[in-house]
Order: C-alpha cells, then sequence, then structure tokens
C-alpha cells in the first residue's frame, strides 16, 4: 500500500497549471506504476496542458522561416536539430558524426521528399484543429499548392522525391505504393476539416490509381518495377505490411467518413480488403506481432524490418478504429484480444517507458523511438476510454515523452533516445520524420484525456 504522504504529494488536477512539467516535476516515475487507477488518472496531462505542448513544444520548430521553406509550401526534408536547413555541402555533426551504417539518411540528404511535404501539412491542419488559428491552415494549404504543382508528373501522379530540381523516380512504376499513400495523408486531413473539391478530386484520383495498378489478389504490391536507389533493393515480388498498412493510416481513415457513399462504400471495401490480410497473413500467433515482410520465410522472425512493437499497434489499432467505427466486429474483437499483450512487453520497469521492440529468447531491447512512442500512447489513450486497466502504463509513458523525448532548447522531439543516459541518435527531421507523428500524439492525447475525465472536447 501506498505511504499516505506519498498519495498527499500526487499534484491534484484543480491546482493543474498550464504547464505539464511544473506539475508533475516532483513525481517520481518509478511509482506511477504502483498508483491505484483513480489516482494515475489524475496524472493525465490536462486538455490544456496538450495545447500547450502544441504551441509551446512542437510548433516553435515548424513555424520558423526555415521549416516553412521559400516560398512558403517549400518545405525542406533535412534539417538539423537547431532547426537549420542542412547544405548537403557542409553538413551539421548531427550527419557527419553518423554510423557507416547509417547510409540510409545521410546519403539522401540533398532530396526533398513528398511525403515529408505531406505530413507537415498534416501537422499544420492539426494545430489549427486544435487552436483556431487559421495561419496554420494557410501554411497547410500552402504545402498543398506547393505539392499538387511543384511535386507531381505531367499526369498529376506524385513523385516520390525532388533532387537538383527534378522529380525521381521519373518512372512511375518504380514509386512505392507506401509513399503514394503518405502523399496523401496532408490533404486527407485538410479535406476532412474544409471539404475543399479540388484536394478531393487529388484524393479520390490518387487512391484509384493505388488499387487499380498495385492491386494483386488481396493485397497491394510495393513496387510495379524492379529498382534500385542506391542501398535500397525494391521488388515487385516484396510483400510488405506498410504497403497495406499505411494506406489506411495515411489517408483512409481520416478521409472515408466524410466522403460521398458512393466513394465511402469503395473506400471502406478497400480498407476492409486490406485489414483482413493483414489480419489473416501478416499477424504471428506465437510472437503476438506482425511480420513486416511475407514474401520469403527468411523474412518472418524477430529482429526484422518492421518486426516490432510500433508496426504490430499500430496495425490493431487501426484495425479496432475500423471495427468499432464501421461496426466490423471480427476486426475489433481481434484488436482487443491483442493489443494488452503489446503494452505488457513494450513497458520497461526499467525505463519506465516503451521501447521498440523484442528480439529471439525473450531479450527486450532498450531503444525507444519517438513514432513507436506514439502510437503505444494513441493505442493505450483509446482503450482506457473503455477500460482503464493500463492507464498507469500510459500515464508513466506521458511523463517519459514529455520530460525526455522533447528538445526543450531548439523544440520538436528527439528521433531516438539510446542507454541509460537517453543518447538521442539521428535528426528531428528527415526522410522519415516530421511532424506528424507527434501531432497525432498531441492531438489523440488531448482528445483521450479529456474524454477519460469526461471533459468537453473542442476542435475547430
Amino acid at each position: 500500500m501506498l505511504k499516505e504522504n506519498f498519495c498527499a504529494s500526487i499534484p491534484s488536477l484543480a491546482a493543474a497549471s498550464s504547464d505539464y512539467r511544473k506539475r508533475m516535476a516532483t513525481v517520481d516515475n518509478s511509482s506511477i506504476i504502483k498508483l491505484p487507477e483513480n489516482i494515475a488518472l489524475d496524472l493525465l496531462p490536462t486538455g490544456v496542458e496538450w495545447i500547450t505542448h502544441i504551441k509551446e513544444d512542437l510548433l516553435p520548430f515548424w513555424i520558423t522561416p526555415e521549416a516553412l521553406g521559400s516560398p512558403t509550401g517549400n518545405f525542406p526534408t533535412f534539417r538539423a536539430n537547431s532547426g537549420a536547413v542542412i547544405d548537403p555541402k557542409n553538413p551539421p555533426p548531427e550527419i557527419t558524426k553518423m554510423g557507416t551504417h547509417d547510409t540510409w539518411l545521410a546519403n539522401r540528404i540533398g532530396r526533398q521528399y513528398t511525403d515529408m511535404n505531406s505530413r507537415q501539412i498534416f501537422a499544420y491542419c492539426v494545430a489549427y484543429h486544435l487552436t483556431g488559428v487559421e495561419k496554420y491552415l494557410e501554411y497547410a494549404k500552402a504545402g498543398i499548392d506547393y505539392m499538387f504543382t511543384k511535386m507531381v508528373d505531367q499526369h498529376g501522379h506524385f513523385y516520390t522525391w525532388i533532387e537538383n530540381g527534378k522529380g525521381a523516380p521519373e518512372n512511375i512504376k518504380q514509386r512505392t505504393s507506401q509513399q503514394m499513400a503518405y502523399a496523401l495523408m496532408g490533404p486527407a486531413l485538410y479535406y476532412y476539416l474544409t471539404r475543399d473539391p479540388e484536394v478531393l478530386k487529388v484524393l479520390l484520383k490518387t487512391q484509384q490509381y493505388i488499387f487499380s495498378h498495385y492491386k494483386e489478389g488481396n493485397y497491394l504490391r510495393w513496387v510495379n518495377q524492379d529498382f534500385t536507389d542506391l542501398e535500397e533493393v525494391n521488388l515487385t515480388t516484396q510483400k510488405e505490411l506498410v504497403a497495406q498498412l499505411d494506406q489506411i493510416n495515411a489517408y483512409m481513415l481520416i478521409a472515408t467518413t466524410v466522403l460521398e457513399p458512393k466513394y465511402r462504400k469503395i473506400w471502406l471495401d478497400d480498407m476492409l480488403l486490406l485489414a483482413h490480410t493483414m489480419k489473416d497473413e501478416f499477424f504471428n500467433a506465437e510472437n503476438n506481432i506482425f511480420w513486416g515482410r511475407i514474401d520469403d520465410e527468411s523474412y518472418k522472425k524477430l529482429n526484422q524490418p518492421h518486426v516490432g512493437f510500433g508496426h504490430a499497434i499500430k496495425t490493431l489499432w487501426m484495425m479496432y478504429i475500423i471495427g468499432n467505427r464501421f461496426k466490423i466486429q471480427d476486426l475489433s474483437h481481434f484488436a482487443l484480444k491483442h493489443m494488452p499483450q503489446i503494452f505488457r512487453e513494450a513497458y520497461s520497469e526499467e525505463l519506465h517507458t516503451w521501447i521498440e521492440k523484442k528480439f529471439a529468447d525473450g531479450f527486450m531491447g532498450t531503444d525507444r523511438v519517438w513514432w513507436i512512442h506514439d502510437e503505444l500512447d494513441q493505442a493505450a489513450a483509446t482503450l482506457s476510454l473503455i477500460n482503464l486497466t493500463d492507464i498507469r502504463h500510459l500515464v508513466s509513458a506521458y511523463r517519459y515523452w514529455f520530460f525526455d523525448f522533447v528538445d526543450l532548447k531548439n523544440k520538436e522531439v528527439w528521433h531516438t533516445l539510446t542507454g541509460k543516459h537517453e543518447r538521442p541518435r539521428y535528426l528531428k527531421a528527415h526522410l522519415w520524420k516530421n511532424a506528424f507523428h507527434d501531432f497525432e500524439h498531441a492531438l489523440v492525447g488531448y482528445i483521450a484525456c479529456q474524454a477519460i475525465r469526461k471533459q468537453p472536447v473542442k476542435l475547430y
């Protein structure tokens, strides 16, 4: 039983300021996991604290002239941890000190990626959605205008990246289905907020192209022609989890409910096809995990790419939302059955937060990765609306996020924290990290924490 004086030291919700870190400074994270549910509940970030997080921790990194680009909407993909745009000819220490195995990032800093522009658009939409400040929606529209004119080929299909003023890959068959999906992320949320008919045309055209050109049986291919990009080999035979998952995650769940009925039916049928493919073909019951790739048995192992707690919980979270929103019980029941084990395994008692993945023989990794942390928080927050069982894990992980992941000096959040001293790795903005995950995290956190407390939610 907790000592009375410890319980008395828990900061009350009534006395909470808009500053989560100030309120939680005296709370020992190692003790949160031992708290009764009703006391742990009071330690969730308040709605006001989530808005403060958006305004003071995240937005300052994304509303500078460097972030907005020239002209506004020409968002740079690669930025130094200070927020400065990276000069490929004179890269900062964050680049020059990378290991030799980090070529996936270091060799591409001269590029501007379409899906990162799209993720930044998504972030500005979330900022508007939560604050009502219209300039953020204006930034989003500028990004859309730039994407729709500068990052498409002559047929209006999205390039994967721009380099030296040219779109690539020039051959559309060499563009991956995953990155084509993520090009729609920002436009999907912008359409959800505005119902802009010109944006809808692009959503419908691109979704139709993806499902008519990449679909093979009950899944989507990775690419339609083999090609090698630097050290990265892309094959038509690849059966990738993210080729299915990220259609749902990037744009389909956002936009399906606001489409006209005839399009809604098509999109829902396509989502259900992909969701059941992931459930039936990619899920491994023995490890309670999803394989990241299944076209060869050698990929069906722990510690292979995309095999970890992040993709597992993200897939189940998507299934739960589809099942709950559209009354598809086999999906929601499947997710509810398998999510709790992931929460138990992914939470580190030693680190008091979520970890990246498990290895063979029961060995657990210790790296903490920003997007995996976000996905686990979002799923745990969603389930806490119906059952407070994992509320202590969530409260502890939220505390870790605010105190450890946020770069209080230059803002935004670190990519990966390693070791007990939490040494950051990689850039805060690059070809696979932009503002999407942490802004979605704040949006879901705000809605869920308000709803769990039975407090009103205000969105614009």
